[in-house]
């Protein structure tokens, strides 16, 4: 894509400038929330639309004006849109019987297909007879027997239940990883992009906010919105100012006091600048809830409380530290997620924690004060507007 926008009317832009590059044999997800023109970009690709700005190129061509039947690009969509009158067989033979492939070669590519999927046995099967899983699996294949150079995915596991949605997540990594297509993927679920992309591009109000390995876009967001909408973020604003010692800066956060963050320095000239509006964001998981204090002096067995048993010394690294009552506790199993009201009218502090013992957790009392501790270089530093 190169400065690509779509306008439905005057009034209404789906697509902004958007520019981006899918490598060959990529599994690349487009992650946004509902709305923000994800699908949009799906139907440009395949041709379903027409930009109304811009370029779009395939293998280096210009494909504005190539017509959908003329691209070598098929869609998944999340209604599978098989044929009810024709069985298994006959719905992952149609496309090449369209392209008047003879019958032998139909033949052996279709049951190689159902053999990938483990659908070998299915072929004389009504489409009524499958469950979901297994027509989505009919699905895919029906678009990968035609051997395309971009296969396009329209949310196609939203239909799914949680496990049997893990399961084709699997399959579906699987699958591309053993063809070496081209997937493009669109979704508003965040650990399904995380899990199954080589790259993520999150999406929103038209627009590309970023584009990353899961790792980055999750450990080192770029934007307020990313790290909010990847994954559970507490985020602070404040200012940006000078730190007691390089590289530590401080935040003066509006109702949190001063925080500390270091600066990252891969960021060269996009860095803050001292002075300027920032947000400090930390993820839950890299919280620390304590009992007491980090400089108490209390033993180790009153100081614990599941995440620490002795008093934080980060090699130095400046602390963060708040105090805040105990308002919410949720367990989810392996994780504890903890919310402490450090200031009314304020957003809570959440933090996650995993559940060592179950004897740990339940030490922590609603309506009772902790601390909320972690390292500066814990803290993700973003620009705001």
């Amino acid at each position: 894509f190169e400065q690509v926008s779509k306008s439905f009317s005057p009034h209404k832009v789906v697509v902004k400038d958007l520019s981006f590059t899918v490598k060959q044999g990529e599994f690349f997800s487009i992650l946004g929330p509902s709305g923000c023109g994800k699908t949009t970009c799906l139907r440009m690709i395949s041709g379903l639309e027409k930009p109304s700005n811009g370029t779009i190129r395939m293998a280096g061509q210009i494909v504005n004006d190539v017509h959908p039947h003329k691209r070598n690009v098929h869609t998944v969509f999340q209604k599978y849109a098989l044929f009810p009158h024709l069985n298994v067989f006959d719905n992952v033979a149609f496309g090449l019987r369209m392209k008047r492939k003879p019958e032998k070669e139909v033949k052996r590519q279709v049951e190689r297909m159902l053999q990938m999927v483990r659908l070998e046995d299915y072929g004389l099967r009504s489409i009524q007879q499958l469950s979901g899983g297994e027509q989505q699996r009919v699905a895919l294949v029906r678009a990968l027997v035609n051997e395309p150079a971009i296969l396009l995915l329209d949310e196609p596991l939203a239909a799914l239940d949680l496990k049997l949605r893990e399961q084709m997540q699997q399959e579906l990594s699987m699958l591309q990883k053993r063809l070496g297509t081209t997937f493009i993927f669109v979704t508003h679920d965040q650990a399904e992009a995380l899990t199954l992309s080589d790259r993520v591009a999150i999406m929103n109000n038209g627009q590309i906010e970023q584009v990353g390995t899961a790792t980055e876009v999750y450990e080192q967001p770029s934007t307020a919105f990313v790290a909010k909408f990847v994954g559970t973020s507490n985020l602070f604003t404040g200012t940006l100012g000078n730190g007691t010692r390089h590289p530590v800066f401080t935040v003066n956060s509006q109702g949190y006091g001063q925080l500390y963050t270091k600066l990252d320095e891969s960021k060269g000239p996009h860095q803050p600048q001292l002075g300027s509006s920032v947000g400090l964001i930390v993820r839950p998981e890299k919280i620390r809830i304590r009992v007491t204090a980090p400089s108490s002096p209390a033993s180790p067995a009153s100081q614990s409380v599941g995440l620490e048993t002795t008093p934080p010394t980060s090699s130095g690294s400046a602390l963060n530290v708040l105090r805040g009552t105990l308002i919410e506790r949720t367990y989810f199993g392996p994780t504890t997620q903890i919310k402490l009201q450090i200031a009314e009218q304020l957003p809570p502090l959440i933090a996650l924690v995993a559940n060592q013992t179950a004897t740990k957790m339940p030490a922590l009392k609603m309506g009772e004060k902790y601390y909320a501790v972690w390292d500066a270089s814990d803290s993700i530093l973003v620009t705001t507007t």
